[in-house]
Protein backbone atom coordinates (compact mmCIF):
# COMPACT_ATOMS: atom_id res chain seq x y z
CA UNK A 1 0.00 0.00 0.00
CA UNK A 2 1.63 3.48 -0.63
CA UNK A 3 0.12 6.38 0.58
CA UNK A 4 0.83 9.86 -0.12
CA UNK A 5 -0.36 12.88 2.87
CA UNK A 6 0.33 15.53 0.95
CA UNK A 7 -1.74 18.62 -0.96
CA UNK A 8 -4.17 15.63 -1.99
CA UNK A 9 -3.85 12.21 -0.15
CA UNK A 10 -3.82 9.39 -2.56
CA UNK A 11 -3.92 5.48 -1.35
CA UNK A 12 -3.28 3.02 -3.72
CA UNK A 13 -3.22 -0.45 -3.79
CA UNK A 14 0.38 -2.07 -5.61
CA UNK A 15 1.52 -5.44 -5.50
CA UNK A 16 4.46 -6.85 -3.89
CA UNK A 17 5.62 -7.13 -8.14
CA UNK A 18 4.86 -3.77 -8.48
CA UNK A 19 1.87 -4.33 -10.71
CA UNK A 20 -0.83 -0.91 -9.45
CA UNK A 21 -4.20 -2.68 -8.85
CA UNK A 22 -5.99 0.70 -8.10
CA UNK A 23 -6.39 3.58 -5.84
CA UNK A 24 -8.43 6.81 -4.08
CA UNK A 25 -7.94 10.10 -4.32
CA UNK A 26 -9.07 12.32 -1.48
CA UNK A 27 -8.52 16.35 -0.22
CA UNK A 28 -5.41 16.56 1.69
CA UNK A 29 -5.07 18.12 4.94
CA UNK A 30 -4.04 21.79 3.99
CA UNK A 31 -7.18 21.68 1.22
CA UNK A 32 -8.73 20.63 3.32
CA UNK A 33 -8.68 23.00 5.68
CA UNK A 34 -9.02 25.94 2.74
CA UNK A 35 -12.33 24.23 1.99
CA UNK A 36 -13.68 24.91 5.68
CA UNK A 37 -12.68 28.13 5.81
CA UNK A 38 -13.46 29.25 1.75
CA UNK A 39 -17.55 27.71 2.42
CA UNK A 40 -18.27 28.55 5.61
CA UNK A 41 -18.92 31.81 6.73
CA UNK A 42 -16.89 32.15 10.11
CA UNK A 43 -14.56 29.17 10.34
CA UNK A 44 -11.11 30.80 10.27
CA UNK A 45 -8.10 29.25 8.01
CA UNK A 46 -6.55 27.37 10.28
CA UNK A 47 -2.86 26.61 9.79
CA UNK A 48 -1.69 23.18 8.74
CA UNK A 49 1.83 22.94 8.82
CA UNK A 50 2.13 22.27 12.22
CA UNK A 51 0.46 19.20 11.93
CA UNK A 52 3.40 17.18 11.77
CA UNK A 53 2.78 15.98 15.28
CA UNK A 54 -0.93 14.72 15.75
CA UNK A 55 -3.43 16.92 17.98
CA UNK A 56 -5.53 16.21 20.85
CA UNK A 57 -8.33 14.23 19.44
CA UNK A 58 -10.53 16.87 21.65
CA UNK A 59 -10.18 20.35 20.41
CA UNK A 60 -10.65 22.81 23.25
CA UNK A 61 -11.19 26.08 20.57
CA UNK A 62 -12.26 26.53 17.37
CA UNK A 63 -8.92 26.50 15.36
CA UNK A 64 -7.78 23.45 18.16
CA UNK A 65 -11.01 21.59 16.91
CA UNK A 66 -10.53 22.14 13.25
CA UNK A 67 -7.35 20.57 13.62
CA UNK A 68 -8.21 18.14 15.21
CA UNK A 69 -10.89 17.11 12.96
CA UNK A 70 -8.49 17.87 10.19
CA UNK A 71 -5.87 15.75 11.27
CA UNK A 72 -7.65 12.63 12.39
CA UNK A 73 -10.25 12.72 9.66
CA UNK A 74 -7.31 12.35 7.50
CA UNK A 75 -5.63 9.08 9.49
CA UNK A 76 -9.53 7.76 9.65
CA UNK A 77 -9.92 8.09 6.10
CA UNK A 78 -6.93 6.31 5.50
CA UNK A 79 -6.95 3.34 7.51
CA UNK A 80 -10.19 2.67 6.21
CA UNK A 81 -9.22 3.04 2.85
CA UNK A 82 -6.62 0.52 3.55
CA UNK A 83 -8.28 -1.94 5.53
CA UNK A 84 -11.66 -1.81 2.40
CA UNK A 85 -8.42 -1.85 -0.25
CA UNK A 86 -6.73 -4.83 1.66
CA UNK A 87 -9.66 -6.84 1.84
CA UNK A 88 -10.34 -6.32 -2.28
CA UNK A 89 -6.68 -6.93 -2.99
CA UNK A 90 -7.00 -10.39 -0.94
CA UNK A 91 -10.10 -11.55 -3.04
CA UNK A 92 -7.73 -10.77 -5.80
CA UNK A 93 -4.65 -12.45 -5.10
CA UNK A 94 -4.89 -13.65 -1.83
CA UNK A 95 -2.15 -10.77 -0.25
CA UNK A 96 -1.72 -10.58 3.87
CA UNK A 97 -1.58 -7.57 5.77
CA UNK A 98 -0.02 -5.16 3.62
CA UNK A 99 3.08 -3.01 4.01
CA UNK A 100 2.40 0.63 4.40
CA UNK A 101 4.57 3.03 2.86
CA UNK A 102 3.52 6.87 3.35
CA UNK A 103 4.92 10.19 2.30
CA UNK A 104 4.56 13.17 2.37
CA UNK A 105 3.76 16.47 4.85
CA UNK A 106 1.94 14.59 7.15
CA UNK A 107 3.66 10.98 6.33
CA UNK A 108 5.69 10.79 9.73
CA UNK A 109 3.17 11.92 11.94
CA UNK A 110 0.71 9.04 10.45
CA UNK A 111 3.50 6.02 9.90
CA UNK A 112 3.74 6.72 13.79
CA UNK A 113 0.76 6.04 14.59
CA UNK A 114 -0.01 2.95 12.09
CA UNK A 115 2.82 0.67 13.83
CA UNK A 116 5.37 -1.84 12.64
CA UNK A 117 3.77 -2.36 8.79
CA UNK A 118 4.06 1.42 8.18
CA UNK A 119 7.55 2.74 6.77
CA UNK A 120 8.07 6.87 6.46
CA UNK A 121 9.50 7.38 2.94
CA UNK A 122 9.65 10.98 1.88
CA UNK A 123 11.19 10.89 -0.96
CA UNK A 124 9.10 8.05 -2.40
CA UNK A 125 7.50 9.74 -5.06
CA UNK A 126 11.14 11.28 -6.29
CA UNK A 127 12.74 8.80 -5.92
CA UNK A 128 10.04 6.40 -8.37
CA UNK A 129 10.38 9.42 -10.75
CA UNK A 130 13.69 8.91 -11.16
CA UNK A 131 13.89 4.87 -11.26
CA UNK A 132 11.51 5.05 -13.80
CA UNK A 133 13.22 7.65 -15.74
CA UNK A 134 16.41 5.35 -15.75
CA UNK A 135 14.22 2.59 -16.73
CA UNK A 136 12.54 4.57 -19.32
CA UNK A 137 15.53 6.61 -20.93
CA UNK A 138 16.94 5.80 -24.22
CA UNK A 139 20.53 7.71 -23.76
CA UNK A 140 20.93 5.48 -20.48
CA UNK A 141 23.76 2.79 -21.05
CA UNK A 142 22.31 -0.78 -20.53
CA UNK A 143 24.81 -1.58 -17.91
CA UNK A 144 23.70 1.15 -15.61
CA UNK A 145 19.80 0.82 -15.43
CA UNK A 146 18.49 -0.48 -11.86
Amino acid sequence: MVVDVGTAITVDLVSADGAFYGGAILPGIAMSARALNEFTDLLPLVETSDLTQPPAPLGTSTESAMQSGLFWGAVGSVRELVERMTKAGSAENGAAEPDVFLTGGASQAVADLWGPSARCVPQLTLAGIALAARRESPETPRASRG
